[in-house]
């Protein structure tokens, strides 16, 4: 069961409370804004409960929506900062669930085709760079890199099979014929910084998946999720099962979840 809402960013603003607030309301079912606004104007506010307290069967997330294509050359790249321009919020059963529905609910992301190949690159002192190509090996993706490094990290690793491949950092043509050749429909990139120039592999690695419509993951924490998410997925059939336009059958209404109106 999952219910998605889109949250546009604000028009005044990207505060996280601007938000965080609507949300954190329909997730607990309790309308803080109205609350915040009879405080305001000095009408009698309802007396204080806690919410947290109550026991809920269901997990809600929130999953970032980025404006890379909006910034041509801009590397796509995550550090401190806030840079999405919105979010999607899901409910789940569990976490994978509320997340696969959120991700799949974010502009322009595509599900990688099973047993496609993805390319991977980054910092191989992060646990998550092991536990995302033992789990994309499991599942029967073919993993592709372009950094020695990374190459001989993989291939030190029981089970999982790498290619190294060469492209071009300066052409993009011919870069996209590589991703073609080797039918790369997904690039993991948990890269330490941004990239120094460019043509360095991680950012032309990051940019063009961008650019050529395929979905970058370059946060470690995410990138573990997302192969945890296709785990549960593949064998129930869900790489097969979303269509665009037709609405899965766990999708349930928000008030399905949280039990009456806020």
């Amino acid at each position: 069961m999952c219910f998605t809402i889109n949250l546009e960013a604000d028009r005044m603003g990207k505060s996280g409370v601007s938000r965080s607030f609507p949300f954190v309301s329909k997730v607990l079912g309790h309308n803080f804004i109205e609350v915040a606004a009879k405080a305001i104007m000095s009408q009698n506010v309802p007396e204080p409960v806690d919410l947290m307290a109550e026991k809920r069967d269901y997990v809600w997330i929130k999953v970032p929506q980025f404006s890379w294509t909006r910034l041509p050359g801009a590397d796509p790249f995550l550090g401190y900062e806030m840079a999405s321009t919105g979010e999607v919020a899901s409910f789940g059963r569990d976490i994978h669930e509320a997340y696969w529905a959120a991700l799949l609910s974010t502009t322009g992301f595509k599900v990688p085709p099973a047993k496609c190949g993805i390319l991977i690159g980054g910092d191989v002192t992060r646990p998550e760079m092991r536990y995302c190509a033992e789990g994309l090996s499991d599942l029967g993706f073919k993993l592709y890199c372009s950094s020695r490094e990374v190459e001989e990290y993989l291939k030190d690793l029981p089970y999982v099979t790498v290619k190294r491949i060469f492209f071009s950092t300066k052409d993009k043509r011919k870069l996209r014929e590589v991703f073609d050749e080797y039918e790369i429909h997904c690039v993991i990139n948990l890269a330490k910084s941004r990239g120094a120039s460019a043509t360095d592999e991680d950012y032309v690695a990051r940019r063009n998946a961008v650019d050529f419509g395929l979905p970058p993951i370059n946060n470690a924490q995410c990138a573990k999720l997302f192969v945890e998410a296709l785990g549960k997925k593949i064998p129930q059939g869900g790489l097969r099962h979303y269509r665009e336009g037709r609405i899965p059958s766990e999708v349930h209404s928000w008030r399905e979840f949280v039990g009456k109106r806020a």
